[in-house]
Order: C-alpha cells, then sequence, then structure tokens
C-alpha cells in the first residue's frame, strides 16, 4: 500500500511522538528501523546519564513529555481508569525536507512491573490504523556514579495516512537520529532536575 519509504517516514514520526521522548552524556546504542508488510517496527536503545527513579519519573510525566521532545508540539493525559490504564494524546510536527506532518498519536498505556510502560494506540483517534510502544527502563550498571539508566524502546505502528514519494530512507534515518539524540539530552537534563 505504501513504498517503504513512505512507511518508514511514518514510523519515524510515530517514534518521536511516543517516546516520552529521547548526546551528551547519553549514549545511543541502536536504533533499527524494519518494515513487515504495511507494519514497521522500531527498536532503540541508550544508556542516560540520570538515576533510574528520575527517568522513570520524567517518561510517566505524560502532560510533560513535549518538554523533552523537540517535534512535540502537545502531550496530554486525557484520562486514567481505575486499573491504571492512561489514555494519553501526543501531537508531533515533524518536517522532513520541505514535507511537514502533523500527527496525532493516541494510546492506552499501561505500567508492566516497576520498569515497563506499553502502550496500545486508538486508531480512530490517531493517524495509526495500527500501533503498539514498549518502554522499558533498567540500570546501566555505570562505573562512574552508578546512576546510569538502559532506556529500550519497541514500536510497531502501521500508518493511515499519504507519505510524499520525495522523502526518501535516507532522510528519514538521519532525521530520527538527530531527534533521537536531542530527545534523549533532554530526558537526561529533565532527569537530572536541570533546566531543558
Amino acid at each position: 500500500m505504501f513504498p517503504i519509504k513512505h512507511a518508514i517516514l511514518k514510523l519515524f514520526l510515530s517514534l518521536i511522538c511516543l517516546t516520552p521522548s529521547l548526546l551528551s552524556a547519553a549514549t545511543v546504542v541502536d536504533i533499527h528501523i524494519e518494515e513487515l508488510e504495511e507494519r514497521y517496527n522500531m527498536y532503540v536503545e541508550a544508556v542516560i546519564d540520570a538515576d533510574l527513579e528520575q527517568v522513570k519519573k520524567v517518561i510517566n510525566d505524560y502532560d510533560q513529555l513535549h518538554r523533552i521532545n523537540p517535534e512535540m508540539v502537545e502531550s496530554k493525559l486525557m484520562s486514567t481508569a481505575a486499573d491504571g490504564t492512561t489514555t494519553v494524546s501526543l501531537l508531533t510536527r515533524s518536517c522532513i525536507l520541505f514535507v511537514c506532518y502533523n500527527l496525532r498519536h493516541v494510546q492506552n498505556f499501561q505500567n508492566e512491573g516497576p520498569y515497563m510502560i506499553v502502550g496500545q494506540y486508538i486508531p480512530e483517534m490517531s493517524d495509526f490504523s495500527y500501533g503498539w510502544s514498549s518502554w522499558m527502563i533498567a540500570d546501566a550498571n555505570s562505573v562512574d556514579d552508578g546512576s546510569s539508566t538502559l532506556l529500550m524502546i519497541n514500536i510497531e505502528l502501521e500508518p493511515d495516512f499519504f507519505v510524499m514519494p520525495v522523502i526518501g530512507p535516507y532522510q528519514m534515518k538521519k532525521k530520527l537520529i538527530n531527534v533521537t539524540k536531542k530527545t534523549i539530552n533532554n530526558l537526561e537534563a529533565a532527569a537530572n532536575l536541570q533546566p531543558i
């Protein structure tokens, strides 16, 4: 349905929005994008020089995610159910070359244990016909002061919008890496209680 470059762009834009947002002392260990039919998978792994509990607080502050992700225009907690499920609406604006997209991501998030968040897209409220994400953090056992956190993000998305053919995989990956680095720096600063 969509050429691979269109799908990769959609996935990239989704990652930017989903990630309770992601290099100074922080390090991007791996970024991987893969097409599976009309769905796209993305994996990001990074080490953040900040305390595990502080990183968790920043990632779970849904109303403030726009402060750490440079492409996120809006982030808001819509509701919290009795079982702890939170519904979150994210709006991102991402431009590659001369083409810009405003993308709405509405997801239900649940904590799966103390250090894992799983999100499920609500297609009728999003610009994606299918999607899920998982965020996992763990102690990275820093040799310096013991305050580094490993962040692993998995995302699978199926776009429900048209992507201009002029945008190629190279531009999308370059943009993704740039935004990911900025987001990781901002996440690290917020977790260390520094102004961003």
